[in-house]
């Protein structure tokens, strides 16, 4: 039983130099605590292991009260020294983690400094043509949460060209935090509606295919037409060709 317990006093003198490297590491060194609590807790295992044979043996030699108390209260003691320093490791390991986390929602938050040109939102002047091209600049800014709504108001008044049916309904509403979403509302029920904006780029897209089918290039003639009456027959037909195609004289296609 005696050399166990040596090899014990051995096992545990090694634990504690590694307690008191402990109690001087850095709270950054991360590789250095985590081998240091490794070490602790080999130890711990091994004291413990010879903990358990020995009380075997003091069991089946009856020993006093008095040396089986000294026993148990040896035993507890360096428990509750291994508890403290592996708590210290662990808090300390935790709390390395909680700021590299940190540190990374820094950088992350941090804005990239690049050196682009200024983008400048092109005011709009109520034409319905031109609200795809605004709002998709202008809606940066109103879905920036860090914006207050007083402020994106502003931005939306200088936004608008002066004077215009646009800037007229924005400055209808008193600027204020309250009144900007209301104001966008009202902008986007003027502006933005689906059925509006459909109609009005069919309409570019249909002139656009007209005027190509009756341009001199594709007719191969330059004459101009005489009359209204007769420009309008041009059209019709040409807008027959376009969707129909051309048909033959007994109506085949």
């Amino acid at each position: 039983m005696q050399s166990l317990k040596t090899e014990r006093k051995i096992v545990k003198d090694a634990a504690r130099k590694h307690f008191q490297e402990i109690e001087k590491v850095g709270q950054d060194d991360k590789e250095k605590i985590s081998e240091l609590l490794q070490q602790v807790l080999v130890k711990a295992e091994k004291v413990f292991s010879l903990d358990n044979n020995i009380k075997e043996l003091l069991c089946n030699e009856e020993p006093s009260d008095e040396d089986f108390s000294e026993e148990i209260t040896e035993e507890m003691n360096f428990c509750t020294e291994v508890t403290k320093y592996t708590n210290k490791c662990n808090f300390l390991l935790k709390k390395n983690k909680e700021a590299e986390a940190e540190v990374k929602n820094e950088k992350r938050k941090a804005p990239k400094n690049f050196n682009l040109p200024k983008l400048e939102i092109k005011k709009f002047d109520g034409n319905v043509k031109h609200w795809i091209n605004f709002w998709g600049q202008f809606r940066k800014i109103d879905e920036n949460s860090d914006l207050p709504d007083e402020d994106k108001f502003q931005y939306l008044i200088q936004s608008t060209e002066e004077n215009s049916p646009a800037r007229n309904l924005v400055e209808s509403f008193p600027p204020s935090a309250n009144n900007y979403e209301i104001a966008v509302d009202q902008l986007k029920t003027r502006f933005a509606r689906d059925e509006v904006l459909i109609q009005v780029y069919v309409r570019e897209l249909l002139s656009l295919v007209l005027s190509q089918h009756i341009s001199p290039e594709k007719s191969g003639s330059t004459e101009v037409p005489k009359s209204r009456g007769g420009s309008r027959r041009a059209n019709k037909t040409c807008t027959k060709q376009f969707f129909f195609g051309k048909r033959s004289k007994n109506g085949s296609g």
